[in-house]
C-alpha cells in the first residue's frame, strides 16, 4: 500500500515568543526539527530475514521437545540387537587373535612375480626364435 506524500509544514512564526540573537539559530533550528520530524511518516516494521530461520529452528526444537525419548519413556534395548552386538564383539575378539603377517606374503608374491617374468621371457625369446 503506497503512503500519500506528507503535506508541506506551515511554520508560524507569528505564535512563537520571541528569540535573543545568541540562541536564536539553535532554537529555531531545533524547533523546525521537531516539527519536520512529528510530521514525518515513520518507516514500516518489519521483522529481519534470520526471523523465518529462527521461526522454523523454534518449530523444530518444539517438535523435538514433544517427541518422547525412549530414555524417558523407561524403554530398555532391544535384546535381540543386544545379542547381535555380543556375537560380533565376540567375533572380532577371535579375529584379534589371528597372526597376518604382510611382509612374509609381499616378499613371496615379489618372488613368484619375478618368476613368472622370467617365464614370459623365455616365452617371448622362444617364439621370437621361431
Amino acid at each position: 500500500m503506497v503512503e500519500p506524500a506528507p503535506e508541506p509544514v506551515a511554520i508560524d512564526y507569528a505564535a512563537r515568543p520571541p528569540v535573543t540573537a545568541a540562541e536564536a539559530p539553535q532554537s529555531s533550528e531545533r524547533a523546525d526539527a521537531t516539527v519536520a520530524l512529528n510530521r514525518a511518516p515513520l518507516p514500516r516494521h518489519s521483522l529481519p530475514r534470520e526471523a523465518k530461520l529462527l521461526a522454523g529452528s523454534v518449530a523444530l526444537l518444539a517438535a523435538l521437545l514433544a517427541i518422547p525419548s525412549p530414555d524417558r519413556s523407561g524403554a530398555t534395548e532391544d535384546p535381540v540387537l543386544k545379542a547381535l552386538s555380543l556375537e560380533e564383539a565376540r567375533k572380532l575378539a577371535a579375529l584379534a587373535h589371528l597372526d597376518v603377517r604382510f611382509e612374509e606374503m609381499k616378499d613371496l608374491w615379489r618372488s613368484e612375480l619375478h618368476r613368472v617374468g622370467e617365464v614370459l621371457d623365455a616365452r617371448l625369446k622362444h617364439l621370437e626364435e621361431r
